[in-house]
């Protein structure tokens, strides 16, 4: 099975419009190949206000958070850059 990788861009340079939390939420639904509205709310897993917290300043110059949740491999990347791949996809790709 072919991995389906999104990265979006969530970093200062976006224009604020994307928390990382969205980017996420999107980044699973798209490698899911379902609408966000239709996923498990991923709240209920992991602390998204957290992901949002440690990757809402711009100070932070380096940095990534890898985990898994709703069946996907989630990178979300200090510059911005979130990628989500399915697990049985994930240790043949590594997309960020």
């Amino acid at each position: 099975m072919t991995a389906r990788t999104t990265v979006t861009d969530s970093g200062p340079d976006a224009g604020g419009a994307d928390r990382a939390s969205e980017a996420v939420i999107r980044a699973v639904a798209e490698a899911k190949g379902v609408d966000p509205l239709d996923l498990d709310p991923l709240y209920d897993r992991i602390d998204l206000d957290a992901v949002d917290r440690l990757f809402a300043s711009s100070d932070v110059p380096a940095g990534r958070l890898t985990f898994d949740v709703a069946g996907c491999r989630v990178r979300v990347r200090a510059d911005g850059q979130v990628s989500a791949t399915p697990l049985e996809d994930a240790d043949r790709v590594d997309p960020v």
